[in-house]
């Protein structure tokens, strides 16, 4: 009867995986229409108009996690748009660090104040990612298993809201470009 019940689970759950994969495999402007209320990220606000640098690297962590997320999902049957959220997912790391930079830089910052403003900001790159892709996965886990599109719906869902947010994730890529050409960043320090 166990193994009955287990199967059944295990049938179900893959099943949804696959409707998840159906979502993440629309073209971006898809998400349109998607119902942002069910979201990890505390609000489906463009991530500029964020008061709190920490929120808006939280949001950018939460946005990495769900890139991951759609990226391994995916490796196996859609290898070229696991890439892309992979690459994604590599992107939105990049802005929790910009996102920091940004809100330290000043025209007179002095060099050590800068380094001492990257180094930190980059120590951001992979912790909050890991902190939000606990707090997601914790969540998939501790959610009933006839619960389980919602769980999925509630990834789908983000991965909308960041990917409305990419115009700034690339802006902020731009500007780390910027700042590497300019000689202020060590290349071989950055991760």
């Amino acid at each position: 009867m166990i193994n009955v019940a287990i199967k059944y689970h295990m049938k179900r759950f893959i099943t949804q995986l696959i409707g998840l994969t159906c979502y993440l495999s629309l073209p971006f402007n898809a998400f349109a229409q998607i119902d942002t209320s069910n979201i990890f990220l505390e609000s489906d606000s463009p991530f500029a108009t964020y008061d709190d640098v920490n929120k808006e690297a939280k949001a950018w962590g939460i946005c990495s996690s769900v890139y991951l997320i759609g990226s391994e999902i995916l490796t196996s049957t859609q290898p070229a748009t696991a890439k892309q959220y992979k690459q994604l997912s590599n992107g939105a790391k990049l802005a929790i660090v910009m996102t920091h930079v940004q809100d330290g830089l000043t025209e007179d910052i002095e060099p050590d104040r800068f380094n001492s403003l990257w180094t930190y900001s980059q120590s951001l790159m992979d912790s909050i990612p890991e902190t939000a892709l606990t707090m997601i996965m914790a969540e998939g886990e501790r959610t009933p298993a006839n619960k389980k599109s919602e769980f999925m719906d509630k990834i789908a869902n983000t991965m909308a809201v960041c990917q409305n947010n990419l115009n700034l994730q690339q802006a902020y890529i731009d500007m780390w470009r910027e700042l590497a050409k300019s000689g202020l960043l060590k290349l071989s320090e950055s991760k």
